[in-house]
């Protein structure tokens, strides 16, 4: 689990390198185009803490489920970058 974590961490602190994590500066969307534009950029798609953790949990060790580890995996992400959890 140490290393999905690590892995995790690594993925988020790029993501905020390039200004793509986000979360309360997500805006309200008039179309489904428009919202397809905004979360997916030149510079890549952005993403949340929690869709971080989703993806990572697919990952997930044995002994625990897929939820199991995506709860594991934000709590500890948005310990780490509160700045970015609700």
């Amino acid at each position: 689990m140490d290393k999905l974590v690590e892995r995790a961490i690594e993925h988020t602190n790029k993501l905020i390198n390039k200004g793509l994590l986000v979360w309360h500066e997500i805006p309200e969307f008039d179309t489904k185009e428009d919202e397809n534009k905004w979360w997916c950029t030149p510079q890549g798609d952005r993403e949340t803490l929690y869709s971080i953790a989703s993806l990572f949990a697919n990952d997930t060790p044995i002994g625990l489920s897929e939820i199991e580890t995506r709860d594991i995996l934000e709590d500890i992400l948005c310990e780490k970058f509160p700045q970015y959890c609700d």
